[in-house]
């Protein structure tokens, strides 16, 4: 069996973690895959940009975009189906 994802380490998890370590991952988001007897844990970076500044930036491409070269793509698109 396999499990994977991503987590915030409680302070419980903390316990288990090496003490040089244990400062600088306090309430760390990490992404975990464990399977048989093997558990592999990484401390992910925080995202570069919210949400919100994605969601902004594309608005801002959009309005590059027109309506036709939009419908041109689409049907490139749907014809390589």
């Amino acid at each position: 069996m396999t499990a994977s994802g991503t987590t915030k380490l409680t302070p419980s998890a903390l316990k288990f973690l090496p003490p040089e370590l244990r400062k600088r991952w306090k309430d760390a988001r990490v992404y975990y895959s464990a399977s048989g007897d093997t558990l592999f844990v990484k401390k992910t970076r925080p995202p570069k940009q919210t949400y919100a500044e994605a969601v902004a930036q594309f608005r801002k491409l959009g309005k590059l975009i027109k309506k036709r070269e939009l419908q041109e793509a689409i049907a490139r698109a749907r014809a390589k189906r």
